[in-house]
């Protein structure tokens, strides 16, 4: 069974809620897809728990990040969006907390902060000067565009700050 969901950078511990809430609905996830695709199996006799993450460094041996999740019980079903999907069965109401998750999905957040901050330039000189050549009901458009795409940008980093810093505080 497939399900589209489109989640936030900056909302990963919601993503997860909604796998778990989906195991507990009897659906074992099994692959994700880009663009927000989750394929979903029926297991009812097994409840899981689900875990993202991403590795600190990007060219970072995939087994040799793995390896710490695998040592600890934890499967890899896949990677989206940056994010790499782990599921663990549970039994009962246990809650399964990764102190060392958190870490790496800062330093995640941090470089996806970091990519935005240097994007900053671009939406602040080049783009207003470019769009000066445009005809006024075109430009009048693009302006509009221009502040709304500048807003939605500050509203994610400011969220994705937030995170880094919720992380680093657990």
């Amino acid at each position: 069974m497939k399900r589209i969901r489109c989640f936030f950078i900056w909302q990963d511990d919601k993503e997860e809620a909604w796998l778990k809430e989906l195991s507990l609905e009897d659906l074992r996830l099994d692959s994700v897809n880009f663009p927000f695709t989750y394929n979903f199996n029926e297991e009812p006799s097994k409840k899981y728990a689900y875990h993202l993450n991403a590795p600190k460094d990007p060219g970072m041996n995939l087994e040799t990040f793995k390896k710490p999740f695998q040592e600890s019980g934890w499967e890899h079903i896949g990677r989206m969006n940056g994010w790499h999907y782990f599921r663990k069965e549970v039994s009962g109401e246990t809650e399964l907390v990764l102190d060392w998750g958190n870490k790496t999905k800062a330093d995640k957040y941090q470089k996806s902060m970091m990519f935005l901050v240097g994007l900053l330039p671009f939406f602040l000189i080049i783009f207003p000067a470019i769009g000066k050549r445009f005809a006024p009901p075109l430009f009048d458009i693009l302006k509009i565009a221009y502040f709304i795409f500048l807003a939605l940008y500050t509203l994610t980093t400011f969220k994705v700050y937030r995170r880094v810093n919720q992380l680093r505080d657990l």
